[in-house]
């Protein structure tokens, strides 16, 4: 099934990590980055909706792409499946993360 987010929404799945526990055994966990006030999720875009528009009616462009490693805030997204695949809006989206 193929699934094309509307509008101001893309798709991400969110990358896993290993925690250990006290006992040294590997939990599958979401990755997180910075504080307990502010959480950030790391995750690949997946798909993006077609355009953004402003409350004034004009397209605002996309700035990140399929494929592409995206900081993401906690809010506004919605589980689609068991597997970490989200929707965001594009807003939630604060950077572009890209290998050293």
């Amino acid at each position: 099934m193929k699934i094309t987010p509307n509008r101001n929404k893309a798709l991400l799945k969110l990358e896993p990590i290993a925690k250990v526990s006290n006992g040294g055994i590997h939990i599958p966990a979401v990755k997180y980055v910075g504080t307990e006030e502010q959480d950030w999720r790391i995750g690949e875009v997946l798909a993006i909706g077609p355009l953004d528009i402003d409350s004034q009616g004009r397209m605002i462009p996309i700035e990140f792409k399929e494929r592409d490693r995206v900081l993401v805030t906690d809010y506004h997204t919605t589980l689609i499946d068991a597997k970490d695949v989200f929707f965001v809006e594009h807003k939630d989206i604060v950077a572009i993360l890209e290998a050293a």
